[in-house]
């Protein structure tokens, strides 16, 4: 296995990560497939937690082990991605190994080779129940309600009228209108009374990743993390909080990336004074 870059945060097939939720490891998995917000991996196990046929040995991380299962693959959320372990598969090997269990034609990397436990029921499905759970564990669980801003502007509706409807300031209901800040399913209600359309024709519910998709990337884990602990909140809860402060955040020459380090770093040193 190769040697790990600390520093690497660019997702590809063939890596090996390690993936946690609320500073919890949840397991580990080689990436075979990257998508824009999510991955699909081969859940990975050690001698330790039991395997068997078909999984392929893949080699040692830490003196450990380690099998691949590429006949369970399960899509993941990037925001689980944590540590970047090494290269657990090469990436051309990834379609030749898929071929091959297809076709029952001879796999590149070795099965392994244990017998399979008395107990192999259990393996089986103690391995289903956990990577069903990782498959579910999704950020935002909230809904994120943004304003349809082109069917407002038809109904005659501007920044300043959301100002009035919402008792906003009106930097807080362009912010709004920009659909960088999310409506409350209240806000929503009042202004589909008010101007008297469905609430449907007022926001749609939309990943905060679809509008920026660093919120969710590797590279910002262990910011997040460090500002659950600081505000002692969950992670799902520190990664809302990172994103208000993002969508509230000026714009600057930076871009969206600079701007989401400058949220980050804001609500870190915030925490600091209130310390």
């Amino acid at each position: 296995m190769t040697t790990v870059d600390s520093n690497k945060y660019t997702v590809q097939a063939g890596d090996l990560w390690s993936l946690s939720w609320d500073g919890e490891e949840r397991g580990r998995g080689v990436v075979a497939r990257v998508a824009p917000t999510f991955v699909i991996m081969w859940p990975v196990t050690t001698r330790d937690e039991g395997w068997f046929a078909p999984a392929i040995q893949i080699g040692q991380h830490e003196s450990e082990s380690l099998a691949a299962w590429p006949t369970r693959e399960t899509g993941v959320g990037l925001h689980l991605l944590d540590r970047y372990l090494g290269e657990g598969v090469k990436a051309r090997a990834i379609p030749l190994i898929e071929s091959a269990l297809e076709t029952d034609a001879e796999l590149p990397l070795p099965v392994v080779d244990e017998l399979p436990p008395d107990d192999v029921e259990d393996v089986s499905d103690s391995m289903i129940d956990k990577w069903a759970a990782i498959c579910h564990q999704v950020w935002p669980a909230d809904r994120d309600l943004r304003l349809r801003t082109d069917l407002m502007a038809a109904a005659g509706i501007v920044p300043s009228t959301l100002a009035t409807d919402l008792d906003l300031s009106v930097p807080e209901a362009v912010a709004i209108w920009k659909r960088e800040v999310a409506l409350s399913e209240e806000q929503v209600a009042a202004l589909s009374t008010r101007h008297a359309v469905s609430p449907d024709m007022v926001a749609g519910d939309v990943g905060a990743f679809e509008l920026f998709p660093g919120l969710i990337h590797p590279r910002i884990k262990r910011d997040v993390l460090e500002i659950a602990e600081r505000y002692g909140l969950d992670e799902g809860h520190a990664r809302n909080r990172v994103r208000d402060e993002f969508a509230l955040a000026a714009r600057s020459d930076n871009g969206p990336d600079g701007r989401l380090q400058a949220a980050i770093q804001r609500l870190l040193s915030q925490a600091e004074h209130q310390g």
